[in-house]
């Protein structure tokens, strides 16, 4: 309990002083509710789209999956890529095998983000932050870091797990050695989760793939 009072209480801190936060859940939600007409309205028109989803994803999918997962996840381009990894997830077989790939592809982003917070992170932050601000987010991760990193996991696709990786760079003392498998972890449940989220979501519109 006392970690989720901490974590509403530095992000509601965190929002106000960077509204690009907001902007990025914002554009999310929109991205999503306009994907999803869209997909409606296609396979209502042509029914055959699915089935030929299905054969560009099980011949392109992996590779294109880590590429995408690879620059979205880039702390500097944060996008809501989900949408159009959720695709192949949903349609490559095996898909543990998708997961691990597309969480692969994020970790080689967060590798980036991790050292390049390590090298202005901190610098860049307290351009934008407000001091205050920046104090309770070390002492919040200095007491909760491991667990940050797996609770945004399970969050990630509705905030941007990338900045964490970066800001943990910059203001963790967590070592890569900690940081790096725990990531990895996290990035897997991240897609996992987006799986759910996805099949949840197509439900709920009324839309069935097969």
């Amino acid at each position: 309990m006392a970690f989720v009072l901490d974590l509403v209480n530095n992000a509601s801190a965190v929002m106000r002083d960077h509204r690009k936060s907001i902007a990025f859940i914002v554009t999310a939600i929109v991205l999503m509710i306009v994907f999803l007409t869209l997909l409606r309205y296609g396979i209502e028109k042509n029914p055959a789209v699915v089935s030929q989803t299905v054969q560009i994803t099980q011949k392109y999918g992996l590779l294109g999956g880590f590429a995408i997962a690879a620059i979205g996840s880039l702390w500097f381009l944060p996008t809501p890529y989900e949408i159009v990894i959720a695709p192949i997830l949903k349609f490559y077989q095996p898909q543990f095998l998708a997961v691990l790939v597309i969480a692969l592809g994020a970790f080689t982003a967060d590798i980036f983000n991790f050292y390049s917070g390590r090298k202005i992170g901190e610098k860049l932050v307290r351009k934008r932050i407000e001091p205050a601000t920046i104090k309770r987010i070390e002492k919040f991760l200095d007491k909760y870091g491991v667990l940050t990193l797996v609770v945004f996991g399970f969050i990630a696709p509705v905030t941007s797990y990338d900045i964490v990786s970066f800001v943990m760079g910059g203001f963790s003392r967590m070592p890569a050695r900690i940081f790096f498998p725990v990531t990895f972890v996290a990035r897997i449940l991240h897609f996992i989760m987006v799986l759910f989220i996805s099949n949840g979501l197509l439900a709920a519109a009324g839309i069935n793939l097969g």
